[in-house]
């Protein structure tokens, strides 16, 4: 493999052991650093499905280049139920201010004004 660059531009190597040669290459990790709006994906009002936690870990992002939009898909929980969660769904233009779209698929609280994808426990309607 050989690779070229401008002194002082910076390429991303994920495995350096694919490098034939490596004079003058230097390995760093920069440090993660919180986004200062963070958390970038807030919690819901009280009694929203999504107002005790909003983890995008526990699901996944992604960028759809056709759409031009970053989609997060994220597990919750409402503050006053103990035992009920679910998965939902946000947008972002920009990866850092998140939208959550209704999309009207389950019945929370008496309504479908929401952006739940799927519930993970329990029953939806409440």
């Amino acid at each position: 493999m050989n690779l070229t660059a401008d002194e002082g531009s910076k390429i991303l190597f994920l495995d350096l052991e694919a490098l034939s040669d490596r004079h003058n290459v230097v390995h760093t990790v920069c440090e993660a650093k919180k986004h200062p709006d963070n958390p970038l994906l807030p919690l819901g009002d009280l009694h929203e499905w999504d107002s005790r936690q909003a983890r995008p870990w526990e699901g996944s992002v992604l960028y759809d280049a056709k759409e031009g939009l970053f989609k997060c898909w994220y597990g919750a929980t409402d503050v006053t139920l103990k035992s009920w969660g679910a998965l939902g769904y946000a947008v972002s233009s920009d990866g850092v201010h998140w939208e959550k779209p209704e999309l009207g698929l389950h019945e929370y609280r008496g309504s479908r004004k929401n952006n739940i994808c799927l519930p993970t426990t329990g029953r939806v309607v409440i």
